[in-house]
């Protein structure tokens, strides 16, 4: 079965879902079994079904994908890099007090999911470690960018309304999800392509700038401006990293940290609200009006009133404050958003949550969602990973976390795709959401093995022509 017949039928299934809503799930299962079916009988196109589960139009679709991928692929090796006796430790301290957290505080089911979360991102990495050359990678990923493409056209072609900006969100059925798939597809095959032709950044844009043109036309229409925000910042914060030589990724996720919790302290005080009212009525509006300041309240609540003491060390355990699955587990405390998992969870288990939390969330309400057409919810809604980061794994968690960051994609070539996932994550809950940081793990797994594999061939060739 050829690259062709497989994104033929992509394309066939995909329209289908453009102009039948209605059917995404049912579609989106169908399109999962026609990847099994490639896993059985087209081993050397394994890494489509891989590159495709992102794209899907739910996460639980994606993580079936994810998991038919890991199970049935064959000649792929899953890929362990034994680590340090003291990251050993570490991990299983941190694991070992989130379960003893969720013993004392009720919670343990939340501390199962949430902990089974971070096992499949760590799977994700392993199976994506297996070497996808430059030149498939970079012949994938026009295809998905065109693919998608030719679904936003047909939208266009529905509404005829470039105005409509939550309904362009391609086959992923979420606008802000969408434009974060589009960043990472479109830095990635950057990379891939300067990987490929040994050229400038400048050159590589050049080149193909039709592909960057039809990546930009999708980010404007999706109207996720807190998304394309991050990705522009991404771009300075990469420039001024750019003169450090080592450990930049650690540097800055414990610098963000630090500029956070030092922000946060001044921002609330007299001269500087005075001096923001002056500046901006929107700013204004959202950091200090109770009607719309639920995020920045949560952060700063987090900061300085949960995290006291022994919580600022330890935080308060994995999937009990602020991850996903804490939320899924406060639906006692807050609206449940309708979806499988949530069901799911809402049916089969009680509702347990830590009291801490509960007055934060509890702001993410009925009457809050009836309004969310006349706000903007990213800046409101009191959700984000970088807070829910350390809120459950405290100080020693995130400085053991931004040390597996850096050790794993620290000597890679394309760091501004985690600069730019890093800073969305302080708007949004991307960290333990399979969509969005999955093709994170995949297209970095790839370009630290390019870089890798590169550096293995160079210090073969230099010692076989040494004289």
């Amino acid at each position: 079965m050829s690259d062709s017949v497989i994104f033929t039928v992509y394309f066939l299934l995909f329209e289908l879902i453009a102009f039948f809503p209605g059917l995404n799930q049912k579609l989106g299962l169908c399109i999962v079994l026609f990847n099994l079916c490639i896993l059985l009988t087209c081993r050397k196109k394994q890494d489509v079904v891989l590159l495709s589960s992102f794209i899907l139009g739910s996460e639980i679709l994606t993580l079936i994908n994810i998991l038919l991928y890991a199970s049935f692929s064959r000649g792929s090796r899953i890929s362990v890099r034994r680590p340090s006796n003291i990251s050993y430790l570490i991990a299983l301290a941190i694991v070992s007090v989130s379960l003893a957290l969720a013993i004392i505080q009720k919670t343990v089911w939340n501390f199962v999911f949430g902990t089974a979360m971070w096992c499949l991102i760590i799977l994700l990495l392993m199976v994506s470690r297996e070497r996808i050359t430059p030149e498939r990678m970079s012949a994938l990923l026009k295809k998905f960018l065109w693919l998608e493409f030719a679904v936003i056209a047909t939208i266009f072609a529905k509404l005829r309304d470039v105005t409509y900006y939550d309904s362009y969100y391609g086959t992923v059925f979420n606008s802000h999800t969408f434009a974060n798939w589009l960043i990472l597809t479109l830095a990635a095959f950057i990379c891939n392509e300067k990987v490929l032709n040994n050229s400038s950044w400048f050159s590589v844009i050049k080149h193909n700038c039709l592909h960057v043109a039809i990546t930009l036309i999708m980010v404007y229409l999706a109207s996720a401006k807190v998304v394309t925000a991050c990705a522009v910042l991404g771009l300075l914060v990469y420039v001024c990293c750019s003169k450090l030589r080592k450990n930049r990724l650690l540097y800055f996720i414990l610098g963000a940290y630090c500029a956070a919790f030092f922000l946060f302290a001044i921002i609330y005080t007299e001269p500087i609200q005075n001096l923001i009212s002056e500046l901006s009525s929107y700013l204004e509006l959202y950091l200090y009006n109770p009607e719309y300041n639920g995020k920045f309240e949560y952060i700063r609540g987090t900061f300085f009133d949960s995290l006291k003491g022994v919580r600022l060390v330890t935080g308060y355990g994995l999937g009990q404050y602020g991850s996903r699955f804490a939320n899924a587990f406060a639906y006692d405390a807050m609206l449940r958003t309708d979806n499988t998992v949530n069901n799911f969870i809402s049916s089969m288990f009680n509702a347990a949550s830590v009291p801490e939390y509960v007055r934060y969330i509890s702001y993410y309400s009925e009457e809050f969602v009836g309004e969310i057409a006349w706000r903007s919810a990213v800046l409101s809604y009191p959700f984000n990973s970088f807070v829910a980061l350390i809120a459950e794994i405290g100080l020693i968690g995130v400085f053991f976390f931004a040390y597996a960051v850096n050790k794993e994609f620290g000597k890679s070539g394309c760091q501004y795709i985690v600069f730019y996932f890093l800073l969305v994550c302080v708007f949004d809950s991307f960290l333990d959401n399979m969509q969005c940081v999955g093709p994170l793990i995949v297209y970095m797994g790839n370009i630290v093995n390019i870089n890798c594999n590169n550096h293995i061939e160079r210090k073969v060739l230099d010692k076989k022509y040494d004289p």
